[in-house]
């Protein structure tokens, strides 16, 4: 059976007339690893500071572990909201003793949570010799300082070069791994649909979808297809049972079917039919579509 670890209703948060937040519904169960994407002002922050007891909404009202919120509550989750803040001339291991003592955990739990990160070797090393990488991992061993059942994060991969993003991101799955459900806060749609397992859509406060990250890529397969005969192919194509559009650009045929169609059980139907394809790729659909197609709708709604 599921289980619930957190369960939002009708949250809103505004600031005089601006709007941070409107009316948001959403529930994560355990495991999950829960992306919130959406541009700047999206109102991402807003719900993990709320959800934290940082600020307070106006309406609404949420539950951790279908309970209210409490102080107790709270040592359930650990969180990263802002950009990694420790003492520059302590070490590694000297600040996570800070921590757990305002915490209330013991120092014991200092070498769990730095092989975690993989920050073992560098515990003695003070904190201002730290790439900016580290920095964000000695956050996040901070924040699992007690081993909570819940991480936050917020927008974890800003400012990192390409190898801190990845460390991140197999950090992250690394601690999913372990049975800890993640709520990662992000505007970087690549990281979301390689980390998360699930995914909502924020824009100006107001939730656009909520949703599994393969439900919201959509189960379609687009084959871009080339052949001797470019007209047979067409015709061909458009005769398959499963074909949902078909379209030519740069010289090839981009022909997307319903559901995940089999690139090897085309080319067959085509070989049958006495055409020999010269290209055939299949391309992945890309969260990024697919996000700016929901941010499009919402502002062009049907009529």
């Amino acid at each position: 059976m599921t289980e619930q670890v957190l369960r939002i209703e009708n949250l809103s948060k505004s600031y005089g007339s601006l709007v941070a937040l409107n009316n948001l519904n959403l529930t994560v169960n355990r495991g999950e690893i829960f992306g919130i994407l959406g541009p700047n002002g999206s109102g991402k922050t807003t719900t993990l500071a709320i959800l934290l007891g940082v600020i307070l909404p106006n309406n609404g009202s949420f539950k951790w572990f279908n309970e209210e919120p409490s102080a107790y509550i709270r040592t359930k989750i650990g969180a990263v909201l802002e950009q990694p803040n420790f003492y520059p001339h302590l070490s590694a291991r000297q600040n996570l003793r800070v921590v757990a003592r305002i915490k209330g955990v013991d120092d014991s739990d200092i070498p769990r949570v730095l092989s975690i990160v993989s920050l073992e070797h560098r515990a003695s090393h003070r904190f201002k010799t730290y790439s900016y990488g580290m920095k964000q991992r000695l956050a996040i061993a901070a924040a699992l300082l007690g081993d909570p059942q819940v991480l936050i994060l917020d927008e974890p991969t800003n400012g990192l070069d390409p190898q801190g993003i990845a460390e991140i991101r197999e950090l992250v799955m690394k601690i999913a791994s372990r049975g800890i459900t993640i709520i990662m806060a992000s505007h970087l749609l690549d990281e979301v649909q390689k980390i998360c397992s699930h995914v909502a859509v924020l824009r100006t406060g107001n939730l656009l979808f909520t949703g599994r990250v393969d439900d919201m890529v959509g189960e379609t397969t687009t084959l871009e297809l080339a052949a001797p005969d470019m007209a047979l192919l067409h015709t061909l194509l458009s005769s398959h049972q499963e074909l949902d559009s078909i379209s030519v650009a740069g010289g090839k045929i981009l022909a997307q079917f319903k559901g995940t169609a089999d690139p090897g059980a085309i080319n067959k139907f085509l070989f049958d039919q006495g055409v020999t394809l010269s290209h055939l790729t299949k391309r992945q659909r890309s969260l990024e579509s697919q996000f700016l197609e929901i941010l499009n709708n919402s502002e062009n709604p049907k009529p």
